[in-house]
């Protein structure tokens, strides 16, 4: 009897290690493709801003109305949004929103030479800056402009896209994985407990037919 229990003990941690194992390498791949895509998303989502911010000031910015840009960099600042810096065609700073106008370590210099051709935007989403009081994980996007009809480099747009939205996304897809891992693993141990012990039942009435 002692032994028909120890081979059911055993029977149930094995297959509920192997459901464990299984499960969780699922979740690992789900949680790591739903954070990849949601990187995807938020790069894009900057990209489009900052694009957008280029249309609505080329022709500003090609009559270096300095004011018209900065009244538009102002409307456009919002919790998503907490910067946006556009540089002049030798990378030097031109209109930056007033929260971060002084701040060297977000304005800077433009990424771009100035004689640099139309190709793939600058993309950093792992910058941290502090900003009223709060650290704040963006992604940054700067790209080249152009005035139609030229090849030089006339400006260029950099904006930061807070990335707390999307790590708050994180932490929920997380949770859920979490749920549904415990979820897995109760079903685990119950399936392992019904299969051990159809397994070990015929052993144990063998077993105590033979000591009858």
């Amino acid at each position: 009897m002692r032994v028909n229990l120890s081979i059911s003990r055993r029977l149930i941690f094995w297959i509920t290690l192997l459901v464990c194992i299984l499960v969780g390498a699922v979740l690992v791949v789900i949680g790591t493709q739903e954070v990849g895509t949601l990187k995807q998303q938020a790069r894009r989502q900057a990209l489009l801003i900052a694009q957008n911010m280029k249309q609505m000031n080329l022709q500003l910015l090609g009559r270096y109305d300095r004011a018209g840009v900065q009244a538009n960099v102002e409307s456009q600042i919002t919790d998503q949004v907490p910067y946006i810096v556009f540089y002049d065609r030798s990378g030097l700073p031109f209109v930056a929103n007033k929260a971060v106008g002084t701040r060297a370590d977000i304005v800077g210099k433009s990424h771009f030479e100035e004689g640099v051709q139309p190709g793939a935007p600058f993309i950093d989403d792992t910058r941290r800056v502090l900003l009223q009081g709060r650290s704040l994980r963006v992604v940054e996007v700067e790209i080249p402009i152009f005035l139609p009809g030229s090849e030089t480099k006339w400006a260029s747009v950099r904006i930061g896209c807070s990335l707390e939205p999307m790590y708050a996304d994180i932490g929920n897809v997380r949770a859920v994985l979490l749920l549904i891992g415990f979820g897995g693993l109760l079903l685990g141990a119950a399936g392992a407990a019904f299969l051990a012990n159809r397994i070990t039942r015929p052993l144990r009435k063998l077993v105590e037919g033979t000591v009858r």
